[in-house]
């Protein structure tokens, strides 16, 4: 497969503040909670957020349409550092609202802190492991007038389909099994308590486990994909899963993601019937072109800008599940280059 076509260089992030920088005044920074996020949830963590808030603007909202109002209010009132207090899909919102049309004023730099039940990208672009923490030293940095920390880009995901009229942006996507697996867990594993990285540990071993055994095909239909990736035609053919990003790394640290040349989007397929699966296994996990991690085993990973896929599946963005219907369009691009706060120790 030839993706000759050369990537768009990674643009600086137009942001309202930047870490590192003296701005010689507090800094206009806003915490915003998710109340239904899984860490959020338990013990007193709300309770802490609040406190280490209190003096702060702190909004709370969990429904999609109330997380999108808020943060185009904040982004309206000209927030610089907006602190994320939320999982995967809390973040996926703020994201659509901030990046999802053309920007004309530079966009509030991030802090996401891992206040859900899947915090995958906080793990890769979050400033601690501790929220409260990281919402207490982000405010004080904040009240100084100086943010002693790292900025770090990621292109964002910008997600058109027919299943809507108006583009959502993530930082993730990915449809089939992983959606089932998704799915899975929140009914299985989230309903029964489990938290932080039990979850995905109890996801990912229950996925492999069907793998290993070939019972997957009682439970994941094969996903029907068709498309291109830079107009260059994608591997056809019924589909176990497919995932695309523009993080390092995803749960537990895994980057699944071996394609080689240009192109901000990272593209991961597996085939329905995977070959030679344990010796594929962990150098695919780990992003190596192992000697079996191949086409005709199945699997296929490829770098580059512009994905458009008709699919029959459910897919994912980040942490926001969505039914499909067979002949469902999705076209992925990443224009727009996010900045998140890495807070210095």
């Amino acid at each position: 497969m030839n993706l000759a076509v050369a990537a768009a260089p990674l643009a600086d992030a137009q942001l309202r503040v930047t870490p590192g920088v003296e701005v010689g005044r507090p800094i206009r920074a806003a915490v915003l909670t998710n109340p239904e996020g899984g860490y959020n949830k338990r013990r007193d963590h709300l309770a802490q957020a609040r406190l280490a808030a209190a003096d702060a603007v702190h909004i709370e909202a969990s429904a999609p349409d109330d997380i999108l109002q808020a943060v185009r209010r904040l982004d309206a009132e000209g927030v610089e550092l907006l602190i994320v207090n939320g999982g995967d899909g809390t973040v996926q919102m703020v994201l659509t609202a901030l990046y999802a049309e053309p920007r004309l004023e530079p966009a509030p730099l991030l802090a996401l802190v891992p206040g859900g039940t899947s915090n995958t990208i906080p793990g890769d672009v979050g400033v601690g492991k501790q929220p409260i923490d990281g919402i207490r030293a982000a405010l004080a940095a904040a009240r100084r007038g100086r943010i002693d920390g790292t900025l770090v880009q990621r292109q964002v995901l910008r997600i058109e389909s027919s299943l809507w009229e108006r583009p959502q942006c993530a930082m993730q996507f990915s449809a089939g099994a992983i959606y089932n697996a998704v799915k899975f867990a929140k009914r299985e594993v989230e309903g029964r308590g489990a938290h932080g990285q039990t979850g995905p540990v109890v996801t990912l071993a229950w996925f492999v486990a069907l793998l290993a055994t070939g019972r997957f095909r009682e439970i994941f239909a094969p996903m029907l994909l068709r498309g291109t990736i830079d107009g260059a035609p994608l591997y056809g053919g019924p589909h176990l899963g497919i995932l695309v990003s523009t993080l390092d790394h995803l749960f537990l640290g895994i980057r699944p993601f071996w394609g080689q040349g240009p192109g901000c989007l990272r593209y991961s397929a597996i085939g329905y019937r995977p070959r030679r699966l344990w010796l594929a296994l962990l150098p695919a996990l780990r992003g190596r072109r192992g000697r079996f991690v191949t086409t005709e085993n199945g699997y296929t990973s490829y770098n580059g800008d512009r994905i458009d896929i008709e699919i029959d599946a459910g897919f994912m963005l980040d942490g926001e599940l969505f039914d499909a219907l067979p002949g469902t369009r999705v076209c992925v691009t990443a224009s727009t280059t996010g900045g998140f706060l890495r807070l210095t120790p």
